[in-house]
């Protein structure tokens, strides 16, 4: 259900963000290759790390590969998709992130007793039975951080910001690439905050606060390339 709610309200900020309906429909057949470039990355990712369903970085690595080699059709036009498009999808995968929260699918580390348990057979639970010593006859698992609230809220001002800095007279291109180094940027920091033994894991540490600095850094660097302002109209 999260799932669907995010796909809605990526496909809404899209609809709204176009500002004619020729480009309304060019968005619409970007996201679709977007949404497709999720999937096929959110599953390759998924069986990478020998997990079931989709796993949320590969979704955005599969993405960002279809915004950064966009259609030649797009042609000048690429950056301006790039600025409805990008904030759209973070706020999108922010909704699908609060699913996460009642599913226990992707749960934050183990806590005190303010943090949030999962009953059983949520992941959370499984993996708390398993690897910290939980008693099967357990009717939650430990406490663990909210970690898919952090993200969730963390994707809505990057997305928020996104949104504004496309409304000003920012050269196309900018206002989405600097929401993504933003969303990218905290969510790595947030990571932090992820049980790693459900994620890849350089030693005892999970690798995903590195991939999203990794990410953060290109969507930077692809900023700074950019003019900072929009060329003015003869």
């Amino acid at each position: 259900m999260a799932l669907g709610l995010g796909l809605l309200a990526f496909f809404l900020l899209l609809w709204w963000g176009a500002r004619r309906q020729e480009e309304r429909f060019r968005l619409v057949a970007l996201a679709g290759l977007v949404g497709a470039g999720a999937l096929v990355g959110g599953l390759l990712a998924s069986v990478a790390v020998g997990e079931l369903g989709l796993s949320s970085l590969g979704g955005i690595a599969g993405a960002g590969l279809v915004l950064l080699f966009a259609p030649p059709w797009l042609g000048e036009d690429r950056g301006r998709a790039w600025d409805v498009v990008i904030p759209a999808g973070i706020a999108g995968l922010a909704v699908a992130r609060l699913g996460c929260l009642w599913e226990g699918c992707d749960f934050g580390r183990r806590t005190a007793e303010w943090g949030v348990a999962h009953p059983p057979g949520t992941r959370a639970w499984t993996v708390h039975v398993m690897a910290y010593d939980l008693p099967l006859a357990a009717p939650m698992s430990h406490p663990v951080q909210p970690f898919p609230v952090y993200l969730a809220a963390w994707g809505f001002v990057a997305a928020l910001l996104g949104i504004v800095l496309a409304r000003r007279s920012l050269a196309p291109g900018r206002a989405g690439t600097a929401a993504a180094a933003l969303f990218l940027a905290g969510g790595g920091v947030i990571e932090w905050l992820r049980e790693p033994l459900t994620v890849i894991r350089i030693g005892e540490s999970s690798a995903y606060p590195l991939i999203y600095a990794w990410g953060a850094v290109v969507a930077f660097l692809i900023w700074r390339r950019m003019e900072p302002t929009a060329p003015e109209e003869s």
